[in-house]
């Protein structure tokens, strides 16, 4: 529901960044300056998260972003890599993982999986007990 208003909201960004007078032909087109940013302005348009200006006792500035990041778009598609049965090992490969212990953070269980879980031994064992 949310996720085309996001996609739509980003492709209009990245075609920004790319358009950007300070990039040179040769540069990339994010860093990690200009991708935050980029993300956060269209996960605001897209409804998905908020910027507040914030000031310290001090009279510092600066902006506090609120709402979606790209690490919740990598663990949701590790997720659903994982539960659609892409072996685990080419899902690493797709999410840039190199190892088992990061790949594991980011396939996190959730309350559903573990009540497929229970619903798997209870009908498993309704079997074991009919025979």
């Amino acid at each position: 529901m949310w996720l085309p208003l996001l996609l739509g909201a980003l492709v209009e960004c990245l075609l920004c960044c790319d358009k950007k007078q300070f990039r040179q032909d040769d540069a990339a087109v994010f860093d990690t300056t200009n991708f935050r940013k980029e993300f956060q302005q269209a996960s605001v348009a897209a409804g998905l998260g908020k910027i507040t200006k914030m000031v310290s006792a001090k009279g510092y500035k600066w902006e506090k972003y609120e709402g979606v990041t790209p690490h919740d778009f990598r663990r949701s598609g590790i997720r659903n890599m994982v539960r659609a049965g892409v072996p685990e090992k080419i899902a690493m490969s797709i999410s840039g993982h190199k190892t088992r212990a990061v790949f594991d953070r980011y396939n996190i269980t959730s309350t559903d999986d573990v009540k497929d879980a229970i619903k798997t031994v209870t009908r498993y064992n309704k079997r074991k007990v009919g025979k």
